[in-house]
């Protein structure tokens, strides 16, 4: 399949989200989302995500909800500490609005020996177009297996989509999940065997109670 080999040259350095942060342990993160636009069936999941989000946009201004979270308010949902991992580094968090919209970022890395882990928390409201573009593949089925990278579609409990990927050569993980039609998860970890755990890091993450926004 064309499409699934040409994605299994471009996902190893993969940005699903506009945080403009480096790799857990250093490295840079090149922004490849767009390049999906250029194939019919992920442009297709893009036109019905965009006009799903826009039926959203309009319930959320008549609601009066039309700005991102606040970062204090994302930062409740980075975890402190776990499984041994200490917070590193100060907290990076920045809000960002400008003619109508509106959006939100809170970033914190953690430590244990060897292993970096980074978890960014992306609030799209007011920029749900954009959002849409940089998640409508998640739920595409797509799976990527070769000698470099493991690659694919995730789905939580929750109705919650993502996409996996594991750098074999590397051994960095990262997984992004698309939650409440605007907010962007994004693990990345180095010195590691799979995803499986950085899956388990994002149920740490009160995931239902992100999905109420």
């Amino acid at each position: 399949m064309k499409l699934k080999f040409i994605f299994a040259q471009y996902t190893i350095v993969f940005l699903l989200c506009n945080c403009q942060g480096g790799g857990a342990d250093g490295d840079e993160i090149t922004d490849s989302a767009n390049f999906v636009l250029n194939y019919p069936e992920i442009r297709e999941k893009i036109i019905k995500e965009e006009a799903k989000v826009q039926k959203i946009r309009k319930q959320r201004i008549q609601q009066g909800d039309t700005l991102a979270i606040e970062p204090e308010q994302l930062r409740d949902f980075l975890p402190k500490s776990f499984d041994g991992y200490a917070a590193e580094g100060d907290f990076v968090g920045s809000p960002y609005q400008l003619s109508g919209q509106s959006y939100a970022n809170a970033e914190q890395d953690y430590v244990k020996g060897s292993v970096h882990i980074r978890i960014t928390l992306c609030d799209y409201n007011g920029k749900e177009a954009q959002f849409a573009k940089e998640t409508a593949y998640f739920a595409s089925g797509i799976r990527i297996d070769d000698r470099q990278v493991n690659a694919g579609s995730v789905v939580f409990p929750g109705n919650i989509k993502g996409w996996e990927i594991f750098e074999k050569i590397t051994q960095r993980a990262e997984l992004n999940l698309a939650v409440s039609d605007r907010i962007l998860i994004k693990i990345i970890a180095n010195n590691q065997s799979d995803t499986e755990y950085i899956k388990k890091i994002a149920q740490k993450l009160n995931l239902k109670k992100l999905s109420q926004f």
